[in-house]
């Protein structure tokens, strides 16, 4: 028998991505810091990232980000702050400025099966664990490359915004270590931060004001593709 499980499907929001140098970044937060309020998760607005990236033989995901395909799908596993009792096995979709988001909960165990590649048991994790089964299947996904980086969260509530500036990308391809606490990371470039801006129907004008102030351009970037550039030491 089937059973239902945790599963959360995230509504279609808009999504956009700026990138900073870290001098920039810090007068960003120096301006946000006052006006809006920390992820209350968060230690003093700050959490550790990692996630855990799928691809194809053939690189896809990689492919149709660089050749920027409108509509992309990817498929990741993440915690923070080396939780593991939470644990989400994700699929992101991206469609030009929108951006949506199925989440499987998923147990430590059920993550090191995923690692040696046996994904059977999504099959009984309702209805979002066969769709993740399928994909893996159907596009012959295997676990890529490890991402993570810190994490500083800003929420206001009107129009849901959520203002995240990323610092610190670091990259590791040992994946079967994914799990452990202490791992070795290649650095990404030092002077990087990567701002995201994300809600629904509208972002409020003074948002928008801060950002023409600061002079920051949106741009199309990929912590994945970011990741693999560097796993592999150059361009691909």
């Amino acid at each position: 028998m089937m059973m239902e499980t945790a599963t959360t499907m995230i509504k279609k929001r808009h999504e956009y991505k700026y990138k900073l140098a870290s001098n920039e970044a810090l007068i960003l937060k120096s301006v946000l810091d006052p006006l809006l309020d920390y992820d209350p998760h968060a230690k003093d607005g700050y959490y550790e990232v990692r996630s855990l990236y799928y691809e194809s033989p053939y690189d896809k995901n990689l492919l149709d980000k660089l050749g920027g395909i409108s509509k992309r799908e990817k498929l990741r596993i993440r915690f923070y702050d080396h939780n593991l009792s939470y644990i989400n096995f994700e699929k992101k979709v991206k469609e030009g400025g929108l951006g949506h988001k199925t989440k499987l909960k998923l147990g430590p165990i059920e993550v090191k099966k995923l690692l040696k590649n046996d994904c059977a048991f999504l099959k009984e994790k309702g209805k979002s664990g066969l769709e993740f089964y399928a994909k893996i299947k159907s596009e012959v996904l295997n676990p890529k490359t490890i991402i993570t980086y810190r994490r500083l969260a800003y929420h206001y509530p009107l129009g849901n915004v959520r203002i995240t500036i990323d610092d610190g990308l670091r990259t590791s391809l040992m994946v079967n270590s994914f799990l452990e606490k202490d791992l070795n990371y290649l650095p990404l470039e030092s002077n990087l931060a990567i701002l995201e801006i994300k809600y629904d129907a509208f972002l409020p004008d003074f948002i928008k004001r801060i950002l023409k102030g600061q002079n920051i351009q949106n741009i199309s970037f990929s912590k994945y593709a970011y990741g693999r550039y560097f796993d592999y030491g150059g361009p691909l």
